[in-house]
């Protein structure tokens, strides 16, 4: 309880907290408020993007894959980090952020979908966990082309304690003239209690500050901080970045037989917590990413999917940006970390960074005997007036004057005793409570003869205790003995029984019979099968062993095989689950070997997993595959029975893929051609080969043909010339010559200048003030 009470103290001293503890402020914010912040933390802002109201003009650290232009675009007045002809389907961005001890992460933005034709997908990776979110059809236009926009609000939390995040946005956006920006970027962060270095859900500053960071390497976003750093490296070039994201290895760096492996020297601890990023670069399937401590390995698999978007390497592979957390049991002096892969391909990239060890030290306590750092001293009991108590100076009784726990001077009707340096109080008044007492001068120095006993509170005059101090009582011999139960912790006395917890008979602390080592009434290291988690000892999931609470264990997280997180779990579908096997399933489910399964085709519709089952296997005929099917064969998303999307080049067009001429895709079998727009003789016309008018042989829009009386072949084209005075098809005239107003120029009919009333080339009537004799004008205006 002391070391708690010390460490809130000391929190309450700490900068940490964002305003200096005194009176006035204690009164203002209340008291609790404050012993809450120095015992659970706080929630912190870490940074903000594209959330000021001027116009930005940088992308403020995050990195964009397949972008076009800025970056950035106005929707109406709103300035929008993407938008309109900047982010489509191709475009992802990705940041990495640096941040405090902390326990839990909050992500928050706007998202805008500019053009939408139907709703669509935004998807927002923390660290390579997904999360998808719809945004629904607009109501207004307000940028873009004629469609709708939507802005929509992306709130997410989760549990996070690592040191570093990679944030990854992009979208499921299926069409090219579909565009999304975001903007109001927040993220923020519940802080771990002051002086922790690390801390889990919901941390107290008693359990978080005994861990401990051991080791770290390539924390850092400086490509130029990235170094071997004491590990012994295979088949590994360097560092390298993607995405501006530093890392040791990485693409062109380490691939097939790329190996990591360090010894590390560690302090006193019982349990080992290691960080690492793992990023995978390019097509791994169903390759292994190997974690080893000593003879433990923890494999990850890496299956192709993650980001869904490329960063680095070959454009044509997604990237994935993976951090893990393992605890592992260990308390030996050293360690051995190995770091590779199962993987065989030698286009295959992998790099690390972020890698931590933290380590759960023994936690000091008042009473221990070892002096911490916020103690005074430690005299490993808790006896008053033996100059340590509750870890803090503390002189004898009696004392005036105390330094350092020595007695220097005694207050009024105490003797000072210069060889013990204490005080012994002098009673002569009332012989009958007097503590009798001797001084003797030799060779100018003074013992003590007798003295009291430190439990008793008055003697008779022969000595003997008569009278104990609180919490004591007087037994047969006329010693004072500590009394457990009487609500007085006293001697040797640790707690009492009905005011602490875990306070035995005896009046010593106790931990539940699985703890392996207990200090005070907590646990602090568990017997095998059992972990640590707040002081208790909880079944550890996972190991095989089947302890308390727990039904089974399997040693593996996967669902529905009959034990999940250690208790009998049957699938979803059955309706009576006994010991992990299924009585009885749903309607549309068989009950085979304790398990519930579906069949399409038995004309039973299993829910949850069938949409439809007409007991047949015709296509076409609305159900296929126990799912519900679009009557058009064109359709290449189909859901409940409507058409979301359409093959190439078929275009949806209330619920139906259709051939549209004019927009630019080719249907082959529908289409000779489409140039996307509705111009004749310039080799595709109604989405039909077509050559200019005179060509007599066409090929697919070619004219190859020689070319007719006044025409000449240029670029497999036949084209008048003009001025050859022939007059063709596309000509109104040719004079032969580039004459203005002489009634032909530029094969096109030309009237004399002036001229009000032009027909082919003849003027029939001049502007007022002039006169016509012929084809030339005069002025009728005088001189």
């Amino acid at each position: 309880m002391q070391k708690q009470v010390n460490k809130i103290n000391q929190c309450l001293r700490s900068p940490e907290l964002n305003f200096n503890v005194n009176y006035f402020q204690m009164m203002q914010f209340g008291f609790l408020w404050i012993i809450v912040q120095c015992v659970t933390g706080i929630k912190k802002v870490v940074s903000t993007s594209f959330t000021q109201t001027t116009p930005f003009i940088d992308r403020q650290g995050w990195q964009i894959s397949n972008y076009y232009n800025q970056g950035y675009s106005l929707c109406r007045d709103v300035q929008l980090f993407g938008g309109n002809h900047e982010f489509d389907m191709s475009t992802g961005i990705n940041k990495l952020f640096n941040l405090e001890p902390h326990y839990k992460l909050y992500l928050s933005l706007v998202v805008y979908i500019i053009d939408m034709t139907w709703p669509q997908a935004i998807n927002v990776m923390v660290d390579q966990l997904p999360n998808q979110f719809i945004i629904p059809m607009g109501s207004n236009d307000l940028c873009g082309q004629s469609q709708v926009e939507n802005s929509y609000n992306i709130n997410l939390s989760l549990i996070h304690s690592y040191p570093t995040t990679i944030i990854s946005i992009f979208s499921s956006i299926d069409s090219t003239s579909i565009y999304w920006g975001i903007r109001e970027l927040v993220l923020s962060v519940d802080t771990c209690p002051p002086g922790c270095q690390i801390c889990f859900q919901e941390s107290q500053v008693f359990e978080c500050s005994q861990w401990k960071l051991f080791h770290e390497s390539w924390m850092s976003k400086d490509l130029r901080d990235f170094n071997a750093d004491g590990w012994q490296t295979t088949q590994v070039s360097g560092p390298t970045d993607c995405a501006s994201i530093s890392m040791y290895g990485g693409y062109n760096s380490m691939t097939v037989g790329g190996a990591l492996q360090k010894t590390f020297q560690l302090g006193a601890h019982s349990n080992l917590y290691f960080i690492y990023r793992f990023i995978k670069i390019d097509n791994w399937s169903g390759e292994y990413g190997t974690f080893k401590i000593e003879n433990a390995n923890y494999q990850m698999l890496y299956n192709g999917g993650g980001t869904q978007k490329n960063y680095c390497g070959d454009p044509s592979y997604p990237d994935q940006f993976h951090i893990y957390g393992i605890e592992y049991p260990h308390d030996g002096q050293f360690v051995t970390v190995l770091i590779t892969s199962q993987q065989y391909n030698q286009g295959r990239y992998f790099g690390i960074r972020d890698f931590q060890i933290y380590g759960y030290t023994t936690p000091s306590y008042c009473g221990d005997g070892i002096v911490d750092y916020n103690e005074q001293c430690d005299d490993g009991n808790i006896y008053a007036f033996d100059s340590c108590f509750n870890c803090q100076f503390y002189c004898v009784e009696g004392c005036s004057n105390c330094i350092t726990g020595m007695c220097i001077n005694c207050q009024e009707g105490w003797v000072f005793d210069i060889l013990n340096y204490q005080c012994i109080y002098q009673q002569f008044q009332l012989l009958d409570k007097q503590i009798e007492y001797q001084i003797v001068q030799k060779q100018d120095n003074i013992h003590i003869l007798t003295y009291k006993e430190k439990d008793c509170k008055e003697f008779n005059y022969q000595n003997q205790c008569i009278k104990c101090k609180k919490g004591y009582q007087l037994d047969w011999q006329g010693t004072c003995q500590t009394v457990c139960g009487d609500g007085i912790i006293a001697g040797n006395e640790e707690c009492e029984i009905g005011i602490l917890k875990n306070c035995n008979k005896n009046c010593k602390y106790q931990c539940q019979e699985e703890c392996k080592q207990c200090i005070f009434g907590r646990c602090k290291q568990c017997r095998s099968g059992f972990e640590l988690q707040n002081n208790k000892c909880i079944e550890r999931c996972g190991d095989w062993q089947i302890q308390r609470e727990e039904e089974c264990d399997d040693g593996n997280m996967i669902r529905f095989d009959g034990c999940h997180n250690c208790q009998n779990e049957c699938q979803d579908q059955c309706l009576d689950c006994k010991f992990g096997q299924c009585m009885r399933c749903q309607d549309g489910w068989i009950l085979m070997n304790g398990n519930c399964e579906f069949k399409c085709g038995d004309s039973i519709i299993a829910q949850g997993v069938e949409e439809c089952d007409d007991g047949n296997d015709i296509q076409f005929d609305g159900c296929y595959n126990c799912k519900l099917e679009c009557d058009d064969q064109g359709c290449s998303a189909c859901y409940l029975g409507v058409c979301y999307n359409c093959y190439h080049p078929l275009t949806l067009y209330k619920d139906q893929c259709l051939v549209i001429c004019g927009d630019g895709l080719l249907a082959e079998g529908f289409e000779d051609c489409d140039d996307g727009n509705d111009i004749p003789y310039d080799g595709c016309y109604k989405c039909k080969y077509q050559c200019y008018k005179e060509c007599k042989i066409c090929e697919k829009g070619v004219c190859i043909d020689e070319c007719d009386f006044g025409y000449y072949l240029m670029n497999q084209t036949c084209l008048p010339l003009c001025g050859d005075k022939i007059i063709t098809y596309h000509e109104q005239c040719d004079d032969g010559n580039f004459i203005e107003f002489d009634g032909c120029y530029q094969c096109n009919y030309s009237c004399p200048q002036n001229c009000q009333i032009c027909e082919q080339g003849i003027c029939h009537k001049c502007i007022f003030g002039f006169y016509l004799i012929g084809q030339i004008w005069f002025s009728s205006i005088p001189k």
